[in-house]
C-alpha cells in the first residue's frame, strides 16, 4: 500500500493513494450531479427545438445562472447582439 504525507498546518498526516481516489471519485459525482441537474433545469423550458436553439448560447454565455432558468433568460435577452440567430429568434 502507497501512502502519501500531506500537510495540515503544523503537522503531517499520512493518507493511502486510495483515499485521494475516494476524494476524486466524490468530486466527479458531485460535478456530474450538478451538470445532470442544470441540463434538466434547461430541458424543462421551451420545445425541443427551443431548447436545440439556446442551448450552445446558454452554455457559451449563461452557465453561470445555471440552473435557475429566469435568470439565463435574463442573460440572453442581455446578450441579443451574441446570440445566434436561431436563439435570438426564440428569445425575441
Amino acid at each position: 500500500m502507497s501512502y502519501n504525507l500531506v500537510s495540515s498546518g503544523s503537522g503531517g498526516a499520512f493518507v493511502t493513494q486510495g483515499d485521494f481516489r475516494m476524494r476524486n471519485t466524490a468530486r466527479i459525482a458531485v460535478a456530474a450531479a450538478f451538470c445532470f441537474t442544470a441540463a434538466y433545469a434547461i430541458a424543462q423550458q421551451g420545445t425541443k427545438q427551443q431548447q436545440a436553439a439556446c442551448k450552445p448560447d446558454v452554455y457559451r454565455l449563461c452557465k453561470e445562472f445555471m440552473p435557475d432558468s429566469g435568470k439565463i433568460y435574463s442573460c440572453l435577452q442581455q446578450n441579443m447582439r451574441k446570440l445566434r440567430p436561431a436563439c435570438r429568434k426564440v428569445i425575441s
